[in-house]
């Protein structure tokens, strides 16, 4: 492991800057991580896929194995990510422990593979991420060895053997070849080759050697394939071929019963003789044409020993073997069932003869089926069925093996390869049918792999015959059907060996050319770099490294030239690059202009101007909408065909007139780079008759449209893209600014009427305070001290009192005196009087400071004074709720109406400190209201 991803795999925290090679190998680490999990999701993919063809809990198992791989190796990538590199590290031979190791429990034919997947992946990580903890990973390996050997021998029940998926079979050597490819290539990207000499001989290499690894493989795993179906379509197709042949000899022995039953004579003399009691001679005579029938038919079919004629009691009548006659076969459980319909019973090996035997019977009824004449019992030649065993063995080779099983699994034919197990065993130890659950009487034909009696390894075809009530095994030994899969793997094995020399030696070979040339032009081009600009001579060679070579010649021969182009090109993007700065320009000063301005007419005839004068436009136009959105005014223009438009106040229709009208009605930008022409939607103006092209922009607060922005040009297709982004920034700066100058006004004169309010309310106070008032407000002070006057104001006082406003009077000549008086508001800017002072001639005019100090003493007087008038107006509202609520609670302290009159008035002559008061109740007359002295109404 290189330095690089040693470094990514400390606990340090990694620098902030990481190097290339650092990040090389993170990537390296991440695609590690990448493979892993999508191998481990295809494998849990495949067992959930095959559980659900084959329905075995075992797959399960190992699914679940893999599932806890793959949460294993998600928690160690978490942890890597986070840093924390060392328990990701630890966490890896755990996820290999449980994505391999219950395979081997739960499956079988899986251990070759997973102990090269298993080892090949401790190997890769180990090397990829570098543990510190190198005894754990080495305990953990040993472990998962252990365990796989273990595992592959436990037999405490049944493994699920993957010969019996196909799909399987096949994707296992794949998934372990392409998992220990892919890492490899892991293993390659890390290792830093500089040279790219070393890089091109790796890369022949890889590109030669590769293909031919990857073609023996598939051809292996093809021929793998090819002859498994070969051998069991073989197979399959012999034990077919002799099951058919079987059935049709068992059907032969049917006919032949048939035959003697359309025999009128032989049914005849059947019926004769068990319906009937004839003479002694005459049964003698009838028994003999019977037993002519039954040799005619045995001699000419050649498959019976013997041939019997039943009586419906069980009693052998005649027979083509005289020892059978007279034998009773009522107790006989197979003769019970051949009364009802022809029966084949089951066959077995005579204890005695050590043969084959098979009996059949056939039941003879009257022509019409309804009564019973007798059974016909034939002692079948089991001949046919050994040799048709024999036959199929010998199609197979010198391993073939083909024999017969009764319904009692006993073996009835001999085997042609084993002889020390003979005919009439009832175990032979064939798994041909254990494998298949004992589901051996399925009336289709199956194949599959397994080991025979001998503990050979087999392919085999079995197949349930109900005829005979027995089963036809047909067996191949695998090694003699894959013989040329072994040949097809010795030549792949000398192909590749031939391919890696050949490829090396060619690799060696065209890295060298191809490396020195491409060395020698980059130490020239080295040289060109720091400055000496000589001209490199090219390579004769008709190649791209010929072509390198010419080009870097002609590259140092046009050097200057492209220098000199170099410096105009920089001149031209600076020119660029200024007239962007403009256009920033002229939008900040738009923009300054735009926070600046609060009246709104002034805003937008800055705006109109600013416009055209920075960016060269004929004519910029505002306009907003009315107050019920149907027109759009033209509000300010810069040119002068729009002074002509404000001063008869053009407008029009909003949605309809024009291209203001489409925007002002839609919201959306529009441009017509042409004004002229069937597809112009442009409006004809003769007061802008010079326009070639308009673009117009929506005026909008949030999705209110009130406006729009109207630009106009003397020439065709004149907005850029960048034009129309500018001012599409600017016009919605300006809606901004028009909508934030509108509530501005708004609220001025809000706050005007609210002033104007306040101040009339205070004036009225003030003078109706003034006017219940009977003391004197005007003050003098002077050398001689304090006193209150009662002069009027002089002339500059009731100046600064009407204006509002500090008077300046000019030297009073006589008194050498500067006159000055500086008006006293209070709230509301209501003016209630002035401060009136003078100043010596010899000090000087007054100055503004002194001037300043009298206004802010003014303005703190106004202040005091209208606080004061506010106290005591708060006084005399007190005084006045206290003397009410005093005099409410004395008068609603007596029940009594006198009391009540005389205390009212008491206490309303003492609250208002008058001598004399009268309260009089009274009704007036009917009809209308009663007249007081004064001519009041009373009520």
């Amino acid at each position: 492991m290189t330095d690089q991803i040693r470094a990514i795999s400390e606990n340090n925290p990694q620098p902030a800057n990481p190097s290339e090679a650092t990040k090389r190998g993170q990537r390296i680490i991440q695609r590690t991580y990448l493979i892993s999990i999508l191998f481990l999701i295809f494998a849990f993919a495949n067992d959930v896929i095959s559980f659900g063809e084959f329905g075995a809990w075992q797959i399960l198992g190992d699914a679940g194995g893999i599932f806890t791989a793959i949460v294993f190796l998600a928690v160690s990538y978490w942890q890597y990510r986070r840093g924390d590199s060392e328990k990701a590290k630890f966490l890896i031979p755990f996820a290999i422990f449980f994505a391999y190791a219950p395979g081997d429990l739960f499956l079988e034919g899986v251990t070759v593979y997973n102990l090269i997947s298993g080892l090949l992946l401790h190997a890769i990580a180990f090397y990829i991420f570098r543990p510190r903890n190198q005894v754990h990973w080495l305990r953990l390996t040993f472990i998962f060895l252990v365990a796989i050997l273990l595992f592959s021998n436990l037999n405490f029940y049944t493994k699920f053997d993957i010969a019996n998926s196909p799909s399987w079979e096949t994707s296992l050597p794949i998934t372990t070849i392409a998992i220990g490819m892919l890492l490899a290539w892991q293993i390659v990207s890390n290792i830093q080759v500089r040279t790219i000499q070393a890089r091109l001989l790796i890369i022949l290499v890889a590109l030669g050697l590769g293909p031919v690894l990857a073609a023996s493989t598939a051809s292996v795993l093809i021929d793998l394939r090819r002859d498994t179906t070969l051998a069991e379509s073989s197979i399959e197709a012999i034990t077919e071929l002799k099951k058919e042949q079987i059935r049709n000899w068992a059907l032969d022995l049917e006919s032949d019963m048939n035959t003697l039953e359309r025999n009128p004579v032989f049914t005849t003399n059947v019926e004769f003789l068990t319906r009937f009691t004839p003479t002694e001679s005459f049964r003698q005579q009838t028994s003999e044409e019977i037993r002519q029938d039954l040799i005619n038919l045995l001699l000419a079919t050649q498959r019976y020993q013997a041939l019997s004629v039943i009586s419906p009691e069980g009693i052998i009548l005649v027979s083509t073997d005289s020892q059978l006659e007279g034998m009773s076969l009522t107790s006989n459980l197979d003769f019970s069932y051949g009364v009802n319909d022809i029966y084949f019973a089951t066959p077995t090996i005579d204890s005695a003869t050590r043969q084959l035997q098979a009996d059949l019977y056939f039941p003879l009824k009257t022509s019409q089926g309804r009564n019973l004449l007798g059974v016909i019992y034939a002692n079948i030649d089991m001949t046919y069925l050994t040799g048709a065993a024999q036959e199929a063995a010998l199609q197979l080779g010198e391993s073939g093996e083909a024999y017969l099983l009764s319904s009692q699994d006993q073996l009835l034919t001999p085997l042609r390869t084993n002889t020390e197990i003979s005919t009439g065993s009832y175990s032979i130890g064939s798994e041909a049918f254990e494998a298949a659950g004992r589901d051996i009487r399925s009336f289709e034909t199956q194949t599959l792999q397994y080991e025979n009696f001998a503990g050979e390894p087999v392919i085999g075809s079995y197949t349930w015959i109900p005829e005979i009530k027995s089963s036809l095994i047909v067996e191949q030994s695998q090694f003699e059907a894959y013989q040329s899969l072994r040949l097809n793997l010795l030549l792949n094995g000398l192909i590749a060996v031939i391919a890696l020399v050949v490829t090396t030696t060619i690799a060696i070979s065209t890295a060298q050319n191809f490396a020195t040339p491409i060395k020698n032009l980059s130490e020239a081009a080295r040289r060109v770099w720091e400055g000496e600009i000589a001209k490199i001579d090219p390579i004769d060679r008709a190649d791209e490294i010929g072509e390198l070579s010419t080009t870097l010649s002609d590259m140092t021969t046009r050097l200057s030239e492209t220098t000199i182009n170099l410096e105009q090109t920089v001149a031209e993007r600076t020119a660029v690059l200024e007239r962007r700065a403009k256009y920033l320009e002229t939008v900040s000063a738009i923009s300054r202009a735009v926070t600046s301005i609060y009246d709104i007419n002034a805003l937008l005839n800055t705006i109109t101007q600013l416009i055209s004068e920075n960016f060269g436009f004929y004519h910029v136009g505002i306009f907003l909408n009315d107050e019920r959105d149907e027109f759009a005014v033209l509000r300010a223009a810069n040119s002068e065909g729009g002074w002509k438009m404000l001063a008869r106040e053009h407008k029009l229709k909003v949605g309809e007139q024009g291209i203001v009208g489409y925007v002002t009605g839609t919201g959306q930008s529009r441009i017509q780079q042409q004004v002229v022409g069937e597809d112009s939607v442009y409006f004809d103006n003769p007061d802008l008759a010079q326009t070639k092209s308009e673009m117009a922009l929506p005026l909008k607060a949030g999705s209110n449209v009130f406006g729009a922005l109207d630009v106009q040009s003397t020439e065709e297709q004149a907005f850029s893209e960048e034009d129309v982004t500018v001012l599409q920034g600017l016009a919605d700066s300006l809606a901004v600014a028009i909508q934030n100058t509108r509530l501005i006004q708004q609220l001025q004169e809000n706050l005007e009427a609210e002033r104007r309010l306040f101040g009339e309310i205070t004036r009225e106070t003030w003078h109706a305070m003034l006017a219940r008032s009977n003391r004197a407000f005007s003050i003098r002070s002077d050398q001689g001290g304090t006193e209150i006057v009662t002069s009027p104001s002089t002339e500059i006082g009731q100046r600064a009192l009407d204006e509002k406003a500090t008077i300046i009077g000019e030297l009073d000549e006589k008194a050498k005196m500067y006159p000055l008086a500086v008006p006293v508001t209070v709230r509301g800017g209501v003016a209630i009087g002035a401060v009136e002072t003078q100043k010596s001639a010899a000090d000087g005019p007054w100055t503004q400071e002194e001037i300043s100090i009298l206004e802010n003493v003014s303005s703190e007087l106004g202040l005091a004074l209208d606080n004061a008038r506010l106290f005591e107006e708060t006084q005399r509202k007190a005084q006045r709720d206290r003397i009410a609520a005093e005099l409410s609670t004395k008068i609603w302290s007596s029940s009594d109406v006198e009391n009540i009159l005389q205390t009212a008035v008491r206490e309303l002559g003492s609250a208002l400190q008058v001598s004399q008061g009268t309260i009089r109740l009274s009704l007036p007359e009917e009809g209308r209201p009663e007249k007081s002295a004064d001519g009041a109404n009373r009520s």
